[in-house]
């Protein structure tokens, strides 16, 4: 890394998702910067667990409709992918059996990306 070049945070603190839900609250269309910074911290498959939460019932989202719209039977198999968002601070367990994005309207967010 060259000599005043930054790097991005490799967890999204309390204070990056209040600023979030900010924006979301303020500026629906600036959420576009919330999701470059969450493709720079997430994987592939959590990407893929995010959008499947949007499609789903909620807030908050129950774990078990998650599994199923990943294809998935089993919870213990998308547990590691969901302890790495929550750990990320992209979501969080509001109640057992439940899921929730930290960032406000962020599902509606994703699902207006997946229409286009």
């Amino acid at each position: 890394m060259s000599w005043g070049a930054r790097r991005l945070p490799t967890e999204v603190t309390e204070l990056l998702a209040a600023v979030g839900g900010l924006i979301a609250r303020t500026s629906p269309p600036a959420l576009s910067s919330h999701s470059i910074f969450v493709g720079s911290v997430s994987t592939k498959s959590e990407r893929a667990f995010l959008h499947a939460m949007a499609g789903c019932q909620g807030p908050p989202y129950p774990i078990a409709e998650v599994t199923s719209a990943l294809g998935k039977s089993d919870q213990r198999s998308i547990s590691v992918r969901r302890n790495s968002l929550i750990r990320k601070g992209l979501i969080y367990a509001p109640e057992h059996g439940a899921i929730d994005y930290t960032v406000p309207h962020f599902a509606a967010y994703l699902r207006g990306q997946d229409a286009e």
